[in-house]
């Protein structure tokens, strides 16, 4: 299994979804997972983590004689960092010496290493990914020639470059689970970037592919051009905080977080960025406050659009009614939700949400977009086109008003959301890797 991010709900969902996964499908057969970076133990698992992989410098020394046609004055010394990995040398350069002079050209130069990207990496992401994205692969193709294995199951387009790869080398099958597409983190019509080009490659290669939502599966079919009859929908399961449940508090107290003492009733949760309709939520509210002045509303998460977002909360002068508490690890997001009368979540386009998932096992109401994969498994819940921004103010109107109203929508969307567990999940793409394996004749491994 070729995994990137690790449980970390900060980043994405991936990380938590992988996590969830592997930790089911470890105990149906014989798993190995390769990820770049591992940061907790988990015992169970036989997890190869490449920033803990051992290394050996090499260096290398080019002498050469040379004659110079002109004076030279003096010698210095000129660090100079090559592309596409970094790789360095050390010139010597002369100045005004004697005519033919014979003098020595002194070239070292470190060999590039796989093995130190991700130990000497602070983040998986960032403007180095790709030189990151071909270290993984070099890395995860070479670890394939000691690893007994009858499939490659890889997760998002960050590992589907390696997937190729260890397929080109060994010429086992592949499935591909797709968690979100570059058609859905920028606009589909203007992302024919190098992420768009790896997707596309690896889904005409791919033996299988699992599309997390309805929607997702849709895009690959529309602007990959991929077959139809080897896509699969597999939704992501749910857990279900049944130790949170039994703290959940009325929707009218008072509480601070990081410092802040407010009331909140309305609550954004998950990255910060357009795709999440960060604008529609702060539109939807402005025209709330027109109805419910003492509104307030948070905003839990971190990413690129943050700014856009309060400079247009200034410009509509509500940003007084809003707190941004960034990122909230998972005792602080519990405090949120106890404290929340519904989650707004208005997305432009959402391959599933997992931070719908948890408001709900939290027990609080969620309002959404049609656009997003969860509410194709949740059929009670309302859901209208993100930018029918007069929909959202009329429900939410409903909801707020009427206390009652809002435990009985929560009640019929939470009879939905109990049959998305992990256990269902995996069970799904156990069948779909065994019926792969079986194709190629392969005994039971993987």
């Amino acid at each position: 299994m070729l995994g990137w991010d690790w449980n970390n709900r900060r980043t994405s969902g991936i990380g938590v979804a992988c996590y969830e996964i592997a930790k089911r499908l470890g105990k149906m057969v014989e798993l190995t997972i390769i990820i770049p970076k591992k940061e907790r133990t988990d015992e169970n698992l036989r997890i190869i983590a490449l920033n803990e992989l051992p290394y050996q410098e090499h260096e290398y020394v080019q002498v050469t004689k040379t004659y110079l046609p002109e004076p030279v004055v003096e010698i210095i010394t000129v660090p100079v960092e090559l592309e596409p990995y970094p790789t360095y040398e050390e010139k010597l350069i002369w100045r005004q010496l004697p005519p033919k002079t014979e003098v020595l050209t002194i070239v070292r130069q470190r060999k590039y290493i796989p093995e130190k990207v991700f130990r000497e990496a602070t983040e998986l992401y960032g403007n180095d990914i790709i030189t990151k994205l071909n270290a993984y692969a070099e890395l995860a193709t070479k670890l394939s020639d000691d690893i007994k294995f009858d499939v490659v199951y890889a997760h998002d387009w960050i590992t589907f470059y390696a997937a190729m790869q260890i397929q080109n080398r060994t010429r086992k099958p592949v499935v591909l689970h797709v968690h979100s597409l570059e058609t859905d983190r920028s606009a589909p019509h203007n992302n024919r970037n190098q992420a768009f080009e790896i997707e596309k490659e690896a889904f005409d290669k791919a033996d299988l592919i699992i599309a997390v939502s309805q929607h997702i599966k849709q895009s690959i079919e529309k602007y990959y051009q991929a077959e139809t009859s080897k896509i699969f929908v597999v939704h992501n399961g749910v857990n279900h905080w049944q130790e949170f449940l039994n703290f959940r508090q009325d929707f009218d107290n008072f509480f601070s977080i990081e410092g802040y003492p407010t009331h909140y009733r309305i609550s954004f949760i998950g990255r910060v960025v357009h795709s999440k309709g960060v604008i529609q939520f702060v539109e939807i509210a402005s025209k709330l406050l027109e109805v419910f002045p003492s509104l307030r509303f948070a905003v839990a998460g971190e990413g690129e659009a943050l700014w856009d977002m309060m400079y247009r909360t200034k410009e509509l002068g509500i940003i007084t009614k809003f707190e941004f508490v960034g990122f909230l690890n998972q005792e602080k997001l519990f405090e949120l939700l106890k404290r929340t009368d519904v989650v707004l979540m208005p997305f432009i386009s959402e391959p599933f949400g997992l931070s719908v998932a948890e408001a709900l096992s939290a027990n609080v109401p969620v309002v959404l977009s049609k656009q997003s994969g969860i509410a194709e498994v949740l059929p009670s819940a309302f859901a209208v086109d993100y930018w029918n921004t007069s929909a959202f103010v009329e429900f939410l109107t409903e909801l707020l008003h009427n206390s009652s109203k809002r435990w009985e929508y929560l009640k019929n969307i939470k009879q939905d959301i109990t049959k998305a567990t992990w256990e269902n999940t995996v069970k799904q793409i156990f069948e779909h890797i065994r019926y792969v394996v079986e194709e190629h004749d392969a005994p039971w491994f993987i």
